[in-house]
């Protein structure tokens, strides 16, 4: 909704056929395909994208996995496709060398915030199967344990 609203602020329309996956993680720990991704990637190779521009609310939900993000930048490169980003307010164009190192420099951090969660959910997980005394362990080092 956001983005549709957005797109319109700026005189752009919705395409007809939008990628959506919305209730699918973009993260490296997701076990769900996303194939409104998938679309894309072969729209974008096959030029049938049908658009100047690749709207996302934000840009992590390219994809929140470095190395898979590269390529869409780059084919939206070849194909002259420009990327908006809704909570940037912002048109990026991947072959500007400043756009496109923001582009993967939010790759970067999304794929670093994404393992951070990892970590945490799985270390809560595991604290709350051992109760009590597991939380109490991070609090104590013993006394011969040299960092």
């Amino acid at each position: 909704m956001e983005n549709a609203a957005a797109l319109a602020q700026n005189g752009w329309g919705c395409h007809p056929e939008p990628y959506r996956d919305n209730d699918r993680s973009a993260s490296r720990y997701s076990k769900q395909a996303r194939e409104g991704v998938a679309r894309l990637m072969i729209d974008l190779e096959e030029d049938t994208f049908g658009a100047g521009a690749l709207g996302l609310w934000e840009s992590s939900r390219g994809s929140r996995r470095t190395g898979e993000w590269v390529d869409p930048i780059e084919l939206c490169e070849m194909r002259g496709i420009r990327i908006w980003v809704t909570t940037h307010g912002r048109l990026y164009d991947p072959a500007n060398a400043r756009d496109r190192r923001s582009l993967l420099e939010d790759a970067v951090d999304s794929e670093y915030e994404s393992a951070k969660t990892s970590t945490t959910s799985t270390r809560y997980a595991l604290q709350r199967r051992e109760g009590p005394a597991a939380r109490k362990e991070d609090l104590r080092l013993q006394a011969h344990q040299r960092f």
